[in-house]
């Protein structure tokens, strides 16, 4: 198919999931009520402290599912676990450009899911991406966003499939900008000083991450690929930094799944964090 057709499919999509969230009562219920327990974390929030709930091993687990994908089958094989997925949010606008047709990671779960009306609200905005407007220079990985009990509507897809109704799922979302490295660049001089600057950032980030899902009581959380691709991070670097923020997070999760999708035939990225994590 065609580039431009298929950004058009895409984005029909898009739209008759937003028709389908203002049309059907029980969406626009879950819709409001997500909204009014959302919660916006600032850069560093909860950083001091551990919420070890159980004495369980959490299950590190590495695939090549898309995002709400690995959320589905964990809710199948899990129904009254509480599963989490973060966001790699834009971070000037809500959702992506998947009003565009982009192929991000945000778009691709707002085209399925109730994210999108859940992050267009004047309250995020102002308080989120109008703050990162205002401060560019600060890297964008200041604040998260916390949604409980967005819906997933349709299967997860280059051109999702809505499902049945009583097929949808509930899961939470961690939205998140993650931090481009050349705000970092500019921070440091040399390389060795930038690598350390980077690290250091986005172990910072992911470290609030972990804390806000523990915190929330997230049973199961799914990452995919924080801090590379657009941001420029190198991926062994964010493999290698998450292998460190897991070490004191052993006990927290049930499991966590690193959902490392791919369109290409080879990924580089699922055999560097298999082979580090």
């Amino acid at each position: 198919m065609a580039y431009w057709k298929a950004q058009e499919k895409k984005i029909s999509i898009f739209e008759q999931t937003i028709l389908l969230c203002e049309s059907n009562p029980a969406l626009l219920d879950k819709v409001m009520r997500a909204r009014e327990n959302s919660v916006l974390y600032p850069a560093q929030e909860g950083k001091e402290g551990q919420w070890k709930r159980e004495q369980r091993v959490t299950d590190i687990v590495v695939t090549e599912h898309r995002a709400l994908e690995a959320v589905r089958n964990w809710k199948m094989q899990y129904p009254d676990s509480r599963v989490g997925v973060l966001n790699f949010a834009a971070p000037m606008h809500p959702g992506g450009d998947v009003i565009r047709g982009s192929d991000t990671q945000e778009a691709g779960i707002c085209r399925c899911s109730t994210l999108y009306p859940c992050l267009h609200t004047e309250r995020w905005m102002q308080q989120y991406y109008g703050e990162n407007r205002r401060m560019p220079e600060a890297g964008y990985g200041n604040s998260c966003i916390y949604i409980p009990d967005v819906i997933g509507v349709g299967q997860d897809a280059e051109f999702p499939v809505l499902l049945p109704e009583q097929e949808w799922y509930a899961f939470d979302v961690i939205s998140c900008a993650a931090g481009k490295v050349g705000v970092y660049n500019k921070k440091s001089e040399g390389d060795c000083r930038r690598g350390q600057t980077e690290s250091t950032q986005l172990e910072r980030q992911i470290e609030m991450i972990l804390q806000i899902a523990a915190r929330q009581q997230i049973d199961i959380l799914v990452v995919g690929a924080l801090g590379w691709g657009r941001a420029g991070n190198e991926p062994e670097m964010v493999a290698r930094t998450f292998k460190k923020a897991l070490n004191a997070h052993c006990h927290t999760f049930r499991a966590i799944e690193f959902a490392i999708y791919s369109s290409k035939e080879k990924n580089m990225n699922y055999d560097i964090f298999s082979a580090v994590l």
